[in-house]
């Protein structure tokens, strides 16, 4: 009988040290993740604070700019990647990207009703360029969604009466688009589409209407007019690699392609307003992105529009 006492007393023993054993371990666990925790959250706020301070030598720099020239083109002091910063534990990179070498899809909307055939041609070739099965016209579309009446176009528009009977069902902006990602509720557009016309569209101001012909990739400048092809927008991304055009005019003698009566004269520029700044830092574990959309008007100060970790 003793001896069986002291097997249960010894089992006893044995299960409290293993319980008091599985709950020091959990509380190191939790002990550990909340430290983990904690510091992650430091390090993305510290991450955060070093992608501004890149944003803030961008910005300087497209003021510099501004101060130099009046053309913007492929070699000036802002353009592509500027060369990482190693500030501390953390590495920051930082380019900038000329939006109005990109189509601005609100100014395409903003077209007169007699104009969508052009509008579509645009859109079009602009997805074409890169996903042929899916380039399908959604020119009305996209006219219906910014305007501000709820009269669809004939025969491809869409308004509320469309898009209320979607699953699930929403309404027609009858506003600007916000953003390129946009797009995909508009009637008619593949989600190839969007992927194709990711890097050459934008949205921005409906006064933004020009396309910036010194910055402006081959799609984009292919895409401004049927009769523009290939060889016409090679002819023009070698002839500014070494200087940025000084106005349309000298472009226009350069490359008489562009200079369609089709083509408004206000739909081609040297120079830009928009640009999208993106500044990523390492630190640690810790990797963050911050995109800002920067306003840069002929004078005054420079206004960020748009700042966030996902492209505008």
């Amino acid at each position: 009988m003793r001896c069986r006492q002291r097997g249960v007393a010894l089992i006893t023993a044995l299960l409290v040290v293993a319980l008091a054993t599985t709950a020091a371990t959990a509380m190191l666990s939790d002990q550990y993740l909340a430290i983990r925790r904690t510091q992650n959250v430091l390090a993305d706020g510290q991450a955060w604070q070093y992608a501004l301070a890149g944003e803030t030598v961008a910005l300087a720099l497209l003021a510099q700019d501004r101060n130099e020239n009046d053309t913007d083109g492929a070699n000036d002091v802002w353009s592509g990647a500027l060369p990482p910063v190693n500030e501390g534990a953390a590495t920051i990179r930082i380019a900038v990207t000329d939006l109005q070498g990109r189509i601005n899809v609100n100014a395409l909307a903003g077209e007169e009703a007699t104009r969508v055939e052009r509008v579509d041609g645009i859109l079009t070739r602009l997805v074409a360029a890169s996903a042929p099965e899916a380039a399908t016209s959604f020119a009305p579309a996209l006219a219906d969604w910014a305007d501000e009446d709820l009269q669809p176009r004939f025969p491809d528009g869409a308004e509320d009466d469309f898009y209320t009977r979607q699953t699930p069902a929403y309404r027609s902006a009858n506003a600007p688009l916000a953003g390129v990602s946009e797009l995909r509720l508009l009637r008619g557009v593949e989600p190839d589409a969007i992927d194709a016309l990711r890097d050459v569209v934008v949205a921005l101001p409906l006064e933004a209407r020009g396309v910036n012909l010194n910055t402006a990739p081959a799609t984009v400048l292919e895409a401004l007019h049927p009769a523009i092809g290939k060889a016409d927008a090679e002819r023009l991304i070698s002839a500014r690699s070494d200087e940025a055009f000084a106005s349309v005019s000298e472009i226009l003698r350069e490359v008489p392609a562009f200079a369609q009566p089709e083509l408004p004269q206000e739909w081609l520029r040297v120079a830009s307003e928009y640009f999208l700044v993106t500044s990523t830092v390492e630190l640690g574990r810790v990797r963050t992105t911050m995109y800002s959309v920067v306003h840069r008007p002929g004078n005054g100060p420079l206004r960020v529009l748009y700042r966030g970790t996902t492209m505008p």
